[in-house]
């Protein structure tokens, strides 16, 4: 039922495409739905082969890890290949009753699998939140980015500190922050940018490539090298103090915002995630250096 728990699940999941078992342990919404899912044929013929070759480059990116306390363990490492192998999907959705679209992946993992409905949810936040983690990751590991062949990704946002910006992410992640690094590096390999990325040859001579001895020496140094990426970030995120910034208690809380701003409703969630930003931004302040921030900054207008 979850091939990704094996000892080999890349070669697993390429033996069901194969044996052209793919499309019916991996079903995606029929076409004749209702309402229809609206996924493009071009999708429905391509999905396999993405699939066989994200899980593999995720899958040698784990296994290359150079540190034992670096490898992805037990239910990480079943979620990274789980995640890894849909990566292709991230950006198709079909059409769900009550007008609503939803991720393709996460109907394969709780329909066609039979998955835990958690499952699904964490691939979804896992796969929103990896070009992220790569803009993130182009910044922190610029050099070590070019040698793992990943292509730079401008910043969505220059202006804020690059702490406040990782920081804000591992909150939203939490545990899962390793996985969506491996996914974060790995997301511009071939398959994995998503299923329209590859015509029909070279489809084929990517699939056709697996498993030869050249092919398999440049992928393994090629993981290496992402592996190696790996272990750079969280150096970094260590260095920075974030390793489980999810349990950074805030200085500010709702009440302090509401009593020094006056604001209500959803304005006090605003400006707490503001006060949180700025607490990442200067991790050594205090509550008094906070409130007097907040005072100038975002006081209320006098009477």
């Amino acid at each position: 039922r979850d091939v990704h728990q094996g000892p080999r699940p890349a070669r697993a999941v390429e033996d069901l495409y194969r044996m052209k078992l793919l499309p019916v342990v991996f079903a995606l919404p029929k076409a004749d739905a209702s309402p229809p899912p609206g996924i493009a044929e071009g999708v429905r013929q391509h999905f396999g082969p993405c699939v066989v070759l994200s899980i593999d480059a995720v899958w040698r990116c784990i296994s290359a890890y150079p540190l034992p306390e670096g490898k992805l363990e037990g239910e990480l490492r079943r979620l990274a290949l789980l995640a890894g192998c849909f990566l292709p999907l991230r950006d198709v959705t079909y059409a769900a009753p009550k007008n609503k679209q939803l991720p393709v992946s996460g109907y394969v993992i709780r329909e066609s699998l039979k998955l835990r409905t958690k499952d699904g949810d964490q691939t979804i936040l896992l796969h929103e939140c990896a070009p992220k983690m790569k803009e993130l990751i182009c910044q922190l590991c610029p050099e070590a980015c070019t040698a793992a062949g990943i292509q730079r990704t401008p910043a969505a946002d220059e202006t804020m500190h690059l702490r406040v910006q990782l920081g804000m992410l591992l909150r939203q992640l939490k545990e899962l922050w390793r996985v969506a690094v491996v996914l974060a590096v790995c997301i511009d390999a071939p398959g994995a940018q998503g299923v329209g990325e590859l015509e029909d040859s070279e489809v084929v001579a990517k699939l056709e490539a697996l498993g030869q001895e050249q092919r398999d020496t440049a992928a393994d140094a090629l993981a290496a090298s992402r592996a190696t990426l790996c272990m750079a970030v969280a150096a970094e995120v260590k260095r920075m103090g974030l390793e489980e910034v999810w349990n950074l208690k805030p200085l500010l809380s709702g009440r302090d915002i509401m009593h020094v701003t006056q604001a209500k409703g959803p304005q006090v969630g605003v400006l707490t995630t503001k006060a949180l930003e700025w607490q990442l931004a200067n991790p050594d302040a205090s509550k008094e250096e906070a409130l007097a921030w907040l005072a100038q900054s975002h006081a209320a207008p006098p009477p």
